[in-house]
């Protein structure tokens, strides 16, 4: 099945199924999106991080929830980017011989100050 939503695709062929539960499924896309496709209906709906965490806990077993939702270390951090965000930051680090990660990182420290 395969829905677009403000402008992205969810597609459950493309993306990672989490779990199952009755006629609900939890899915991930390859960017990091998270949606639910229900089997009865076909519909798909977009999820945040939270709720589809929420529900992983309360409807999977534990070791599959923990397995997507535990807190990744700082390494396994994944954000998802808007694609016009994504060639920004590659063309500005391109241009200026930056590695995104030290880029991003810079940017973080300097803007979220306590």
């Amino acid at each position: 099945m395969r829905k677009i939503i403000n402008g992205r695709m969810f597609d459950t062929e493309t993306s990672r199924l989490l779990g199952t539960n009755g006629s609900r499924q939890l899915y991930q896309t390859e960017s990091g999106f998270f949606f639910f496709c229900d089997l009865r209906t076909g519909g798909i709906s977009v999820s945040d991080y939270q709720n589809a965490r929420r529900w992983a806990k309360a409807n999977l077993p534990g070791s599959v929830s923990e397995a997507h939702f535990s807190v990744p270390s700082a390494q396994d951090l994944v954000v998802p980017l808007e694609a016009e965000a994504h060639k920004k930051l590659r063309y500005f680090c391109d241009m200026n011989g930056v590695e995104a990660e030290e880029l991003v990182n810079q940017l973080i420290l300097a803007h979220l100050k306590k």
